[in-house]
């Protein structure tokens, strides 16, 4: 899809990938951005700084998008104030990573609530509109960690349903010009998440967090980038290296699951424990 002068909603935009993809987007003369999010500070500041570097008109709205009424409301106000969106890019997520054996219900709960039903909610909104014009674009931003092995049950869950939603909606509007694309960013070291949910990074493993290891790894501007040129040329799916080496050498991945199994955190810092059988 061409970018120029289309109205881009970005939920999960005042930070991490989502901000870096208002980033790319504006670069390539998107005519208004919004951008979603729970935090208005964060909104405010994050708006402003697209604005100053690139000259687009940003919209901020403040919402709680786990929830279907809230989403119903922002969506309408949306639509009243601005337009139809052409381009919805879903990168939403919350909650600290815990294996299912340290994991309470709300934890959980909040993975699935900021991932899975953010971007349910917010497609469905704007997606008969969409249709009934014959166009527009849907971005979900999952990660390649639903290829590998580490314990972050409530994570991998919401980012696999997230998958999921993308590949289902793709033959769903396989006979329309609405298109879909499903991103895996690797690992963005410098997204807001890891500081805000302080743990989580060690949960992943080694190989793919160590800053000994940034070719393995994404900053938000280039994942940003990478979801911008997806959308350009109508991709189905982009990621990072990392995502295509675990989707098509699918021979290596008991490698990759062994590997990153013995470098995860250890049951001493927070790791998952078990009892040895005897």
């Amino acid at each position: 899809m061409k970018i120029e002068n289309r109205i881009v909603v970005i939920a999960g935009g005042s930070s991490g990938i989502g901000l870096g993809t208002a980033h790319a987007l504006a670069e390539r003369g998107a005519g208004r951005i919004v951008l979603l999010a729970r935090q208005q500070g964060k909104l405010d500041a994050a708006a402003a700084a697209v604005h100053r570097q690139h000259g687009t008109a940003v919209s901020v709205f403040s919402a709680d998008l786990g929830s279907a009424t809230a989403v119903q409301e922002v969506a309408a106000q949306i639509t009243t104030d601005i337009g139809l969106p052409d381009i919805l890019v879903n990168s939403t997520g919350a909650g600290l990573l815990l294996g299912m054996s340290q994991a309470d219900d709300d934890n959980i709960v909040t993975h699935i609530e900021s991932t899975c039903y953010a971007g349910f909610f917010l497609t469905r909104a704007f997606l008969g509109p969409m249709i009934a014009r014959n166009r527009g674009h849907i971005v979900f931003v999952g990660s390649p960690a639903v290829n590998i092995s580490f314990a972050a049950a409530g994570y991998i869950a919401s980012r696999s349903a997230v998958r999921g939603l993308a590949q289902s909606l793709r033959y769903e509007l396989s006979q329309c010009d609405v298109n879909v694309t499903y991103a895996e960013p690797s690992l963005v070291y410098d997204s807001e998440y890891f500081g805000t949910y302080s743990g989580s990074l060690q949960k992943f493993p080694l190989l793919v967090r160590s800053p000994r290891f940034r070719f393995m790894q994404q900053n938000s501007a280039e994942a940003g980038r990478m979801i911008a040129r997806a959308i350009e040329r109508n991709r189905r799916y982009t990621g990072h290296w990392l995502s295509y080496s675990l989707r098509l050498t699918p021979f290596l991945k008991p490698f990759y699951d062994w590997f990153f199994r013995v470098t995860s955190l250890p049951a001493s810092q927070g790791g998952p424990h078990f009892p040895k059988s005897r």
